[in-house]
């Protein structure tokens, strides 16, 4: 899903996928390489064993990106890119965000 501010400043994708690496650990560091590749500047990263969380920054651009692990080989993720200049209105966005990307139960 894609969803753009009113502006058309700032950019939410959400998504789930499968695992194609070999680990959750390897598909996200596969997935923040393709932003790096891209010319984004990661700043903040921080990983736990079943989620993961990266940010950079892109001229004057912020990026913020979290996944987690899901159940059958599978991952869900958000990214939120906006402009610098509204980082204190999009920091309490993520917040939000990360706390409602969560798996739907425990893995059966």
């Amino acid at each position: 899903m894609s969803l753009e501010s009113a502006s058309g400043s700032a950019k939410l994708l959400v998504w789930g996928n499968n695992i194609m690496q070999e680990s959750f650990k390897a598909e996200s560091a596969e997935r923040r390489k393709f932003y790096v590749e891209e010319g984004w500047q990661i700043t903040y990263e921080k990983r736990a064993a079943k989620w993961a969380s990266f940010s950079g920054t892109h001229g004057e651009r912020i990026l913020y990106v979290r996944q987690i692990g899901l159940c059958d080989g599978a991952m869900g993720n958000f990214s939120l890119e906006y402009p610098q200049n509204d980082q204190k209105l999009y920091g309490a966005i993520v917040d939000g965000l990360v706390k409602s990307l969560a798996a739907a139960g425990p893995c059966e």
